[in-house]
């Protein structure tokens, strides 16, 4: 029995310098997912820590501030007494009425769409009633541990706590490629927990500070991640009013365009961190040689002035630094993207044809299934009528 045709030309394998080159931007590319997935989960739990702690460790109440202001009660003294005695029995009934209803409403949500008539409504609102009596009891023993435990162990708790949910997750629906990711999740939250030990101060002040530098290096390796997949925003109205042959360079202009400027955003990025400039002084730290040249890093640099984020004893150049590094990558990306589109490549191409194949695919099944029926329609209304059976000839017959 022979064996069937290749349908199309087989793939040539990628080798040589490019090759190469493809291989690191995906090595770099696997890294920058997991700093940012790394980032994301740690601005999380912290800015959720900071606010749970700063709302339970308060010395006063919203309720008791909202009550005393309805009473225009302006003593301090009788304020405090409201804030002890009767704000605390009020938010509790609150949230058992909130955590019950809630539950309440979603069963009942529930039942709607499953078409189910028969509730037992005793049995309805006794799991409300529980469900809002252990959301309370959580709620109290959380207020509990912020109020007993060290910043550093409540951290801790929580990072691993993450952890080990997100790899159970994995572990359970076994999608593929779930033994990376219980392997990521494990690592990661075993060097989170080592970090809230050995690093984390005292108190939850810091966490604003550590979460917006997080935050600036999400966006900056994002923006550089969107440029390997291609989902970065460009201008498609020239590109379809010229030719299919000339595309190509319009898209590699468009890629040299922009890896200018990130490239002048690298270099401002790399001289407001580290501002080398040339010195001949052995006791301060050399960054690199050139043309002779001994360059270190300049006083008038964010690594020479030696600020530390509020409240932490983190380098506060490390969240610029995001600027330099993403900035850097993206140059190069849009580089060898501006090569490849010269050059008859993909790289960097934006997938927008490609995210429509699913909304194209629905509109052809749907315009055919309307051709279908209009064609039903009209071969019913073009059939020819049957005569009516002669009932009245039939009767005539038969008597």
């Amino acid at each position: 029995m022979s064996e069937a045709a290749p349908t199309g030309p087989e793939p040539k394998p990628s080798g040589g310098f490019f090759g190469v080159a493809r291989k690191i931007d995906d090595a770099v590319f696997n890294a920058e997912k997991a700093v940012v997935s790394f980032a994301l989960v740690t601005i999380t739990v912290v800015v959720f820590v900071d606010v749970i702690a700063r709302r339970i460790l308060a010395p006063d109440s919203k309720l008791g501030e909202l009550f005393s202001k309805l009473a225009r009660v302006e003593d301090l003294e009788t304020r405090a007494w409201v804030d002890a005695n009767i704000a605390p029995w009020v938010s509790l009934v609150l949230g058992l009425l909130v955590l019950g209803f809630g539950l309440y409403s979603g069963r009942r949500f529930g039942r709607m769409r499953a078409g189910v008539t028969e509730v037992s409504t005793g049995r309805e609102l006794g799991l409300a009633a529980g469900f809002a009596v252990v959301g309370v009891a959580a709620g109290w023993g959380i207020s509990l541990v912020f109020a007993s435990l060290d910043s550093w162990m409540v951290y801790a708790g929580a990072f691993g706590l993450s952890a080990l949910v997100f790899t159970a997750y994995h572990a359970v629906k076994k999608k593929e490629g779930w033994p990376v990711r219980v392997g990521s999740g494990l690592l990661g939250g075993a060097l989170l927990v080592w970090v809230s030990v050995a690093y984390i101060p005292e108190g939850y002040t810091w966490s604003k500070q550590v979460s917006l530098m997080l935050l600036l290096w999400v966006g900056l390796l994002s923006a550089s991640i969107c440029v390997h997949a291609g989902k970065h925003i460009r201008m498609g109205a020239a590109q379809k009013l010229l030719p299919e042959n000339l595309r190509q360079y319009l898209n590699g202009t468009g890629f040299l365009a922009a890896a200018v400027f990130c490239a002048l955003m690298t270099f401002l990025g790399f001289m407001y961190v580290f501002a080398p400039r040339a010195s001949d002084d052995e006791f301060m730290t050399e960054m690199f040689t050139f043309g002779g040249t001994r360059y270190v890093y300049g006083f008038e640099g964010m690594v020479g002035r030696g600020g530390l984020l509020e409240g932490t004893d983190i380098p506060d150049w490390l969240g610029i630094l995001a600027a330099p590094v993403g900035f850097g990558i993206a140059t190069f990306r849009f580089v060898g993207a501006a090569v490849s589109a010269f050059t008859g490549g993909s790289y960097g191409e934006s997938g927008a044809e490609e995210g429509m194949e699913e909304a194209k695919k629905i509109a052809e099944e749907e315009e055919a299934r309307a051709k279908a029926e209009a064609e039903t329609e009209a071969e019913t209304s073009t059939a020819p009528e049957e005569p009516p059976a002669p009932a009245a000839k039939a009767s005539e017959e038969e008597e």
